[in-house]
């Protein structure tokens, strides 16, 4: 086999002045040379970076929560459920009604 490789180009749907950088730019992964917004890995990357800021107020939201039957700060969370459930006395509640630490 001594075929000269030759590489695929994707083509864009978006004008090529519309994108953030003009030219071809190789994907390791599929072996093929994209536009710059049209990167396998740049759609994988918003994705991510939207999971992680999700992640991030998730875990904000839990530990400023308190538990509205003993007000301990010993908080957890059930996900996909969404439910709560306090450490100290067990007491199990959803996201629509809890106590925040410092609220009277």
């Amino acid at each position: 086999m001594n075929e000269k490789y030759k590489p695929e180009y994707v083509a864009s749907k978006i004008p090529l002045d519309q994108h953030e950088y003009q030219g071809w730019f190789w994907h390791m992964a599929t072996k093929k040379f994209y536009r710059w917004n049209d990167l396998p890995h740049r759609k994988e990357g918003i994705m991510n970076e939207l999971i992680s800021d999700d992640l991030e107020n998730l875990i904000n939201k839990v530990k400023e929560t308190t538990c509205p039957k003993c007000e301990s700060a010993e908080v957890g969370f059930f996900f996909p459920n969404e439910i709560f459930n306090c450490n100290e006395c067990q007491h199990e509640w959803t996201g629509t009604s809890p106590s925040n630490k410092g609220a009277g």
